[in-house]
């Protein structure tokens, strides 16, 4: 087992995970764990707190994209029913923006050791540009 995997977060990085995720603001989040601004920066550069937020973070996405899919077939009727009329412009752009942003989310890495390939590809690709 590597290291990151044997690794865990403490409790004050699982909360500002949690936080994050929620949409806390950086300011809330060291006033709520007590931590300073450059730890929570520290934590987020970590693959291991990225992959539980980012783990947090798609489990939101799931759940939207369930509801959204639970929408879709109102969606299309919408869109059957505005197709033959003049009137229901509204309603049209809302079914297509329905339809639209179903297929729009993506699914980020919970892996820490693909965040930490990731991050290194990044960081030689940032330092082949300096060549």
């Amino acid at each position: 087992m590597t290291e990151n995997k044997q690794q865990k977060l403490t409790p004050k990085q699982e909360k500002a995970a949690q936080m994050l995720a929620d949409g806390c603001k950086i300011k809330e989040i060291t006033k709520t764990l007590n931590v300073n601004r450059g730890t929570v920066w520290n934590w987020s550069r970590q693959a291991l707190f990225i992959a539980e937020t980012n783990r947090i973070r798609n489990e939101y996405r799931d759940s939207c994209r369930s509801i959204i899919l639970g929408l879709l077939d109102e969606a299309g009727e919408t869109l059957r029913r505005c197709l033959n009329s003049e009137t229901d412009s509204v309603a049209l752009k809302a079914a297509l923006a329905v339809i639209e942003k179903v297929d729009s989310y993506k699914k980020k890495e919970t892996d820490p050791e693909n965040i930490e390939k990731e991050q290194h590809h990044a960081k030689m690709m940032q330092e082949l540009k300096y060549l």
